[in-house]
This record gives structure tokens, sequence and C-alpha cells, in this order.
């Protein structure tokens, strides 16, 4: 799996799944105000909407307020049975600081 993308005013989180289906790069026409920064890698495509997989979120994010920076997760999530045609899952993902995210099945999230 690739990035995850949380709105809060939507209150949800999205799952884009790898390998990601390239369909362009759109990067030279995003270039962030001063003091901010434009995602780059995979997210960068995930933000544009340069994947098949994804419409582009740079309107509803906005602009990075720090550089991209990558770290060695961990997800894990428990073993809830589906029902009723969906995931009942609850995972939980390593932070970049060591907290842990609890990922809601029915979208949003927590610390």
């Amino acid at each position: 799996d690739a990035p995850l993308y949380e709105d809060s005013e939507r209150n949800k989180l999205d799952l884009i799944n790898d390998p990601l289906e390239i369909t362009g790069d759109t990067s030279s026409e995003f270039q962030a105000p001063e003091g901010l920064h434009a995602p780059v890698s995979g997210f960068g495509l995930v933000w544009r909407g340069d994947i098949a997989q994804s419409p582009g979120f740079h309107e509803q994010l906005g602009w990075g307020l720090a550089p991209e920076f990558g770290y060695d997760a961990i997800l894990q999530c428990d073993n809830a049975a589906p029902s009723g045609g969906r995931s009942w899952q609850t995972c939980y993902l390593k932070g970049p600081d060591d907290e842990v995210i609890m990922l809601h099945p029915l979208g949003g999230w927590q610390l």
C-alpha cells in the first residue's frame, strides 16, 4: 500500500494501493509559494492526481508546511471479520515520532 491521505473536513482517511498506475507527470506545473513545499515522490503523484487511483488532493490539502520525508512505518490490523460487505478492521499505524495512530474502520483516525 502507498500513501495515506487524511481529510479532517470529511473526517475521512483514504488508502491508495500500490502499484501506482502513473498517468503523467505534472510536477512542473506546481510551484510552491515561498516558504511552502510541494510534495514529491509517490505522495507527490497522488497529491497532483498523476495516477489512475487518485483525482488529486492538492486543492483539499494545500501546500506542505515542511519538506516531505520518509520513515519506516509499521501497520498492524486486528482480525475482525468482514460483515455486511465491508471490512470492520481497526488498524494501527506507527507515526514518524513513534506515536500510534488508530485508523477507524468507518474512516477517520485518532492518536
